[in-house]
């Protein structure tokens, strides 16, 4: 039972589980005409973080295909979100940009 409960725990931030984030990524990309690639379970800058990549198809009027990180991490006990959408070769530099982001965000009152 103990070890049920510990890897629940594992699998939640701030008391939000990974499927109830990844259901609300599947469902902005539902609304996009996209879908979920993957998901995983990370370590950024110290902080545990639930990221979750996704994508949409190019268009007819000449969109191009497009892929989004969603990333979830837990501070001081409360969820904050990112997400982030590229196209093409940019999308290393903007993944780095964000781990870079989460790795140095400290909200204002938790710099305890």
């Amino acid at each position: 039972m103990g070890q049920a409960i510990g890897r629940e725990q594992r699998r939640m931030l701030g008391g939000v589980s990974f499927s109830d984030l990844r259901r609300s990524v599947i469902d902005k990309m539902i609304s996009n005409g996209g879908w979920v690639v993957n998901d995983r379970q990370r370590e950024i800058g110290g902080h545990r973080v639930f990221e979750v990549i996704a994508q949409t198809p190019a268009t007819s009027d000449g969109k191009p295909e497009q892929l989004w990180n969603y990333y979830f991490t837990e501070i001081n006990g409360r969820v904050y979100s990112l997400s982030t959408r590229t196209t093409g070769g940019l999308t290393q530099k903007i993944a780095g940009d964000a781990e870079k982001f989460l790795s140095d965000f400290r909200p204002t009152g938790t710099n305890k």
